[in-house]
């Protein structure tokens, strides 16, 4: 349970006299019983503490090893430790495309050391009622070119010199096109990096593509938007 707060999941399941240990549903290593004298006294201790506390216990002993991933406690420190923020040519964001029939519609992007997932958001036109169209797609590298794989259609990325010749609002520093007949998606920069990371770390369905080890699609409804009908 304490390897949860880091954001990972370690299973133990005894076999006999081996304990096998799974990672996130990866088998990584079986432990055999030696017997206790082959413990030194300060893990000792540590496991004595351990066996004595009524709630999660995670103690760094020595000998041992070292957890390098930050700890979650809250929605600040997961913003502070998310992978998201470095992430380049396309950081983690919300992006949106200018014309106000597009208010209802919006893109959110989650990169993960490289990795990219998108989020693609259709509402009803500005006015008008009905319910948001909502796909999760991974992107894929094929022969040099991104691709959304919901659509099959090419992602193109635009930063710096690339970006003077698109309409684009001033500031704007990146922007993609996903393959739709929309304009091209430009960040929303209200919020950092690290922010959005944060928060689409915690959406499941994003989770579970950025996850993923090929392809991952999902279409689901969102939410209702109230307006006028067509």
């Amino acid at each position: 349970e304490g390897w949860s707060e880091y954001g990972r999941d370690i299973a133990l399941n005894l076999e006999g006299s081996t304990i096998a240990v799974t990672h996130e549903g990866n088998r990584v290593g079986d432990y055999v019983f030696q017997g206790s004298e082959l413990l030194g006294g300060n893990l000792t201790d540590s496991l004595t503490r351990c066996l004595s506390t009524s709630g999660i216990f995670f103690e760094i002993s020595s000998p041992g090893y070292v957890i390098t991933v930050p700890r979650i406690e809250s929605a600040q420190a997961l913003a502070n430790a998310s992978s998201a923020a470095p992430s380049l040519p396309l950081p983690s964001g919300l992006y949106y495309t200018r014309g106000t029939m597009n208010n209802n519609s919006r893109r959110e992007i989650l990169n993960r050391d490289g990795k990219i997932c998108i989020k693609v958001i259709d509402g009803p036109a500005s006015g008008y009622g009905g319910r948001e169209e909502v796909v999760i797609s991974s992107i894929s590298l094929r022969n040099a070119q991104l691709y959304v794989d919901a659509t099959d259609t090419e992602f193109i990325i635009y930063t710096e010199q690339a970006l003077e010749d698109l309409f684009v609002s001033e500031g704007t520093t990146v922007a993609f096109h996903d393959g739709t007949s929309r304009s091209v998606w430009e960040r929303n920069n209200a919020t950092t990096a690290a922010q959005v990371g944060a928060a689409l770390e915690q959406d499941d369905q994003m989770k579970a593509c950025i996850e993923s080890q090929g392809k991952y699609v999902r279409e689901m409804e969102g939410a209702i938007i109230y307006g006028r009908e067509f």
